[in-house]
């Protein structure tokens, strides 16, 4: 890891923080009466935690839908009052379909893009292009801007105390690395050699957790997953634990915290093959312990992607490089 250089990326997302401010202050001027947070797979998966905090903290409703839906079924729900944010990386094929879908009912679209003058790009009211590739450092643009909203709306008064603490989000994120370095080599030694394995998490974190699950470790590496709300455990896919069963449950760091500790203690009596992720005591470097559950979700990625990621490539062989479909076929 080059530290110097990741800070410095750092930085220059947090950099983004006065035009994605200057964004949310827009459209909260302009008004709106209900969100929709839309995406594609990983993209989806990302917003989805800024729509969970929105329903948690404040009164606007607040929906993901996938690009596609968008395009084929829509919502009648959107309309000129709507606030559409938008995240992809190219700005192409169902993002765009969904963009032009939004625009013709007339919902106010924020997109966030990695590709300057995509078709995503053109479509939209307000864009913040960030070529960054690195996700828990994407993260920040849309803290910026999502949070800023809830701030404006009711939702998260602290907000200006936290835009500032996130500064040091970059040296934290390396720290976390380092305290799961040793937890990521042995789970993901361990998953690596799985058929199947079960991820639990809810709340902030749960998005993150079936992203990591979906996204990677099936469409990379090709190993069966199934993720489950930690709620939903014990209505069915408990019956599927054994001694040998590999889970992973990603605890929660707010009220959720509680469906996630009942969990761990059935584990801790009927598995021998389980793994907890919690960041409950990492070092935050002096940002509040109450923002917390405001970062877990890249919290959750960083450890996954950084530190279990290359652990499952070197024993499968297998990558992103080593997709059948995704970029080869059409489809």
């Amino acid at each position: 890891m080059d530290r110097t250089g990741y800070l410095a990326a750092g930085q220059a997302n947090y950099a983004l923080r006065a035009q994605a401010e200057g964004m949310a202050d827009a459209v909260c001027e302009k008004g709106f009466q209900n969100i929709f947070f839309v995406g594609s797979g990983g993209s989806l998966m990302m917003l989805d935690s800024f729509r969970y905090l929105f329903f948690q903290k404040s009164d606007i409703p607040a929906y993901a839908m996938s690009a596609a839906e968008v395009v084929t079924c829509g919502s009648k729900q959107i309309n000129e009052r709507s606030l559409a944010v938008l995240l992809t990386l190219n700005g192409t094929s169902d993002i765009a379909q969904a963009a032009q879908a939004l625009k013709a009912r007339g919902a106010t679209i924020v997109a966030f893009v990695g590709v300057e003058g995509c078709p995503v790009e053109q479509q939209a009211d307000y864009v913040l292009c960030n070529k960054e590739r690195d996700t828990p450092l994407r993260y920040l643009m849309l803290q910026f801007f999502c949070y800023k909203v809830l701030h404006n709306v009711g939702g998260f008064l602290e907000y200006p105390q936290f835009a500032q603490q996130i500064q040091a989000l970059p040296e934290v994120f390396l720290s976390v690395r380092e305290q799961f370095a040793e937890w990521g080599r042995s789970f993901g030694q361990t998953a690596a050699r799985q058929g199947f394995i079960l991820w639990l998490s809810s709340g902030a974190a749960y998005s993150e957790c079936a992203r990591y699950a979906g996204c990677t470790v099936e469409e990379m590496v090709r190993i069966k997953t199934q993720t489950v709300n930690s709620a939903e455990f014990f209505h069915g896919p408990f019956e599927l634990v054994d001694r040998d069963l590999c889970v992973v449950l990603v605890k929660n760091v707010d009220g959720n915290r509680a469906l996630e500790e009942r969990v761990e203690r059935f584990l801790e009596r009927f598995s021998h093959n389980y793994y907890v992720l919690d960041f409950d005591k990492v070092d935050l470097k002096g940002i509040d312990r109450a923002f917390l559950p405001y970062i877990i979700a890249p919290l959750t990625t960083l450890v996954l992607k950084a530190e279990v990621q290359p652990h499952l490539e070197a024993v499968t062989g297998l990558s992103a490089a080593t997709r059948k479909y995704y970029g080869v076929e059409q489809y």
